[in-house]
């Protein structure tokens, strides 16, 4: 497991910051599904939290990821299909969640540390 202090990587305050931006989206994107927006951007927040304050939690991650995935796929389910500016905003945070899920977990399991950038330890 990796060896990265709480809070020491930056993916876990980009991913609390996506999720704060799609619990709110649906204030300035006409036709958002309100709803599905609020609920899945707060347990984006929820999970992200999570992987913050665990020091290398995997499971955290997948989790993120997991979510990220229902992100994507809020857009086609939860909008009108002329509600385009929903749709993509829903794909690019999700695809975003999904990116910084899988780099994070991957440098929790490969044991690089996401603190210190002259621990050579690895190398």
């Amino acid at each position: 497991m990796g060896n990265r202090r709480r809070w020491g990587a930056w993916q876990d305050w980009v991913s609390v910051l996506l999720g704060v931006y799609f619990a709110l989206a649906p204030l300035w994107i006409q036709g958002a599904p309100v709803v599905l927006f609020v609920t899945l951007g707060s347990l984006v927040v929820v999970a992200s939290l999570w992987a913050g304050t665990t020091a290398s939690s995997t499971l955290a991650e997948f989790v993120k990821g997991l979510l990220g995935a229902a992100v994507v796929l809020s857009g086609l389910f939860g909008a009108h299909i002329e509600e385009r500016t929903a749709i993509m905003n829903s794909w690019m945070v999700g695809a975003a969640l999904i990116a910084l899920s899988a780099f994070a977990a991957y440098r929790n399991r490969s044991g690089r540390s996401a603190t210190n950038p002259y621990d050579n330890q690895h190398t």
